[in-house]
Order: C-alpha cells, then sequence, then structure tokens
C-alpha cells in the first residue's frame, strides 16, 4: 500500500498519492468510474466496486477502498455529500495540477499509521451509517406524517371504485335489458312484416278472385239453365213413355214394329 505521509516528491512537489489520484481522475476513458464533477473543484467516485477491484489494485497495488478513503482525509479531502462518493480539496482542481504541491498530509509515526488509518476508517464508516440512519429516520417520520393522508386518499379512492363497479353494474343490467328488448322488438317487426307480406298476398287472391267470379257466376248460371232444359225435357220424355206403356194398343203396335225390324 502507498504510504501517504511519508512519500514526497522531491523538492516540495505532490505526493505520488496525488499524482496518481490526479491521473485517475483526469482520465477521460475511465469517466464512469471516477471524474471530476461538473464544477471541476471535486470528483466523483461513480462505481465504487469497480474503483476499488480495478483502479486500486492498478495505481495502488491494494484494493481496500477504505484505506483509501482514509488516505484522502489525512490528505485533508472532505465528502460532499453522505449519499455519493464526492471528494474535495480547495487545491485539487482540474487543469490546475501545479497547485497538488499545496497539499499536505498530516505526519503520522509509520509503526502507528495502520491503527490510525483503521480508526479513521471505522469513523467514516460510523458517519455514513450516522447519514443513513438520520435519512431513514427522516423518511419514516415523512411517513408517519403522510400515513394519516394516504390512507384517507386510499379510503376514498376504494369508495370510489365501489362506486364505479356499483354505477358499472346497473349500467350492465340496464344495458342487457335494452338489448333484450331491442332483440325481442326485432322479432317482433319481423314477424309483423310477414304477417304484412301474407296479408298483401291474401289481398291479391281476393282481388283476383273478385275479377274472377262475375264470368264464373255467368258460366255457372248458363249451365244451371242447361242443366234445367235436360231435366225438364227428361221429365216431358219420362212421361211420354209412361202413357205409351199405359196403352194396350199402341203397346202392341210397338212390339210389331220391333218384331218387324228384326226379321
Amino acid at each position: 500500500m502507498e504510504n501517504s505521509t511519508t512519500e514526497k516528491g522531491g523538492g516540495g512537489g505532490p505526493s505520488k498519492f496525488l499524482v496518481k489520484i490526479y491521473q485517475m481522475v483526469d482520465d477521460p476513458y475511465i469517466d464512469n468510474i471516477v471524474s471530476w464533477s461538473q464544477s471541476h473543484n471535486s470528483f466523483i467516485i461513480k462505481d465504487p466496486d469497480e474503483f476499488a477491484s480495478n483502479l486500486l489494485s492498478k495505481y495502488f497495488r491494494h484494493n481496500n477502498f477504505s484505506n483509501f478513503v482514509c488516505q484522502l482525509n489525512t490528505y485533508g479531502f472532505h465528502k460532499i455529500k453522505h449519499d455519493q462518493w464526492e471528494f474535495a480539496n480547495e487545491y485539487f482542481l482540474k487543469d490546475q495540477y501545479y497547485l497538488l504541491g499545496n497539499i499536505q498530509g498530516k505526519q503520522i509515526v509509520h509503526n502507528h499509521s495502520l491503527g490510525e488509518v483503521e480508526r479513521l476508517a471505522f469513523e467514516e464508516e460510523i458517519e455514513k451509517l450516522e447519514n443513513e440512519k438520520s435519512s431513514i429516520e427522516l423518511d419514516i417520520s415523512n411517513f408517519n406524517q403522510y400515513m394519516p393522508t394516504k390512507k384517507l386518499h386510499v379510503d376514498n379512492l376504494v369508495q370510489r371504485l365501489e362506486a364505479s363497479e356499483y354505477r358499472l353494474s346497473n349500467l350492465k343490467n340496464s344495458f342487457e335489458m335494452v338489448l333484450q328488448y331491442l332483440l325481442e322488438r326485432l322479432a317482433f317487426e319481423e314477424e309483423i312484416e310477414k304477417l304484412e307480406n301474407k296479408k298483401a298476398s291474401l289481398e291479391l287472391d281476393i282481388s283476383s278472385f273478385n275479377q274472377y267470379i262475375p264470368a264464373k257466376k255467368l258460366h255457372v248460371d248458363n249451365l244451371v239453365q242447361r242443366l234445367e232444359a235436360s231435366e225438364y225435357r227428361l221429365n216431358n220424355l219420362k212421361n211420354s213413355f209412361e202413357m205409351v206403356l199405359q196403352n194396350p194398343k199402341l203397346v202392341e203396335k210397338l212390339n210389331k214394329k220391333v218384331e218387324s225390324f228384326f226379321r
């Protein structure tokens, strides 16, 4: 691990630790992991896991992120936001590399540096947990204040939903009744149309029959007259025949004629 408290550049230059940090932050190819902030007066570690596993092992030969944060603290860097790994130092600025020499690390005895680093790491972690605790407590407080209103809103929504379902059920029943009425009316209208067609056909038959009746009646009357005339002649003929049979002389005379006819 780089010893940030003892490695200084010659002639009062910046430490290797600061130089390597500046190189990482200023590298545009790893902006997805670490980069300058928009104000260019701080840097942001966007992916701590990737930063620890790849960059720390490449630049500092270790991957202990907490130790790295502690080293930053020894150089006067401070965290900007509790929910983001953003660090700043008044002399750590984009495009102002020459200011790095003004950043001085705290003088810590080498034999005790490891214990100090661990202590700082624990303090950093404790601060982070306390900030998270405060944030959670604030969220819980806001949630508890919000719950009564939210419950009232939910109850109101439930009532509106039940009312909507009731109206929907009534509307569905009404629609089914209207549909049934329309179907029955359609069937009734079809039946009426059939009856009207039958009526028109009967009226046409009656009209044709009425036109045919006079001629038919005249023909029947003629037949009746002819039948009556035939019956009258037949009756006369019958009477004449009976009169002949009652006269013996005529019968004898008739028999002679018949005999003479067959000889």
